[in-house]
């Protein structure tokens, strides 16, 4: 098999374009391993919310419920958001309770929707924070190969991680959203210096499970 490399020469992030971009596919890979690991339980909110639909329900019918539903759910996403690593599984049932919330309301969801978003955009600016003023210093470039993902550690070293420990990647216009062992990580396609975009993208969807893009 051919050795395939990318590299990416970290530079000062365009945080301005790319946090609502980030917010976007933090909110993915959260339906995403939330669909992944309760699969009954969103097919009955999909059975529920198709059901909600078709009969045509006035908004006042079920606009209890509704409230109910996001009121829940705000109150598991909060510490989700903060710590997901150790609150999985409040953050997908939260999110549970915000998808089905949100569809039963028209202007109170729409303004529900609003404020949810703003708890994933501050999460994304937290991510980028200072990402714009990084010095050359910190400048680092961090390596994709066939055998795994790398960065630079101390004394000259790199930092290795092969990709069965990668949890998911979330593709949007300008980043990466890399999710590996308890890392985080985001990447700006900009930086790509080794290697063309659709390459890569072939190159991640062979090696990591839960690959996906925005459109997805």
């Amino acid at each position: 098999m051919e050795e395939r490399t990318f590299t990416f020469h970290i530079s000062p992030y365009d945080v301005k374009k790319l946090t609502p971009q980030l917010s976007v596919a933090l909110e993915k890979r959260s339906a995403l391993l939330s669909r992944e690991r309760y699969p009954q339980l969103w097919s009955v909110t999909d059975k529920l919310n198709a059901q909600n639909e078709a009969r045509n329900y006035k908004p006042m019918l079920s606009r209890g419920k509704s409230i109910l539903f996001l009121i829940l759910g705000i109150i598991l996403v909060v510490p989700g958001l903060v710590n997901p690593q150790q609150m999985l599984v409040p953050l997908l049932f939260g999110i549970i309770g915000l998808v089905a919330g949100i569809r039963g309301l028209t202007s109170t969801g729409n303004a529900m929707m609003k404020r949810m978003k703003k708890r994933f955009d501050a999460s994304a600016k937290q991510l980028l924070a200072g990402k714009d003023r990084l010095q050359e210093k910190d400048c680092i470039d961090i390596t994709f190969t066939e055998e795994g993902f790398s960065y630079p550690a101390d004394e000259g070293e790199r930092e290795c991680f092969s990709y069965d420990v990668f949890e998911s990647v979330v593709e949007a216009a300008d980043l990466y959203l890399i999710v590996f062992d308890t890392n985080v990580t985001v990447l700006q396609k900009a930086d790509l210096v080794g290697g063309d975009f659709t390459a890569f993208h072939t190159f991640l969807s062979e090696k990591i499970t839960h690959f996906v893009t925005e459109e997805d």
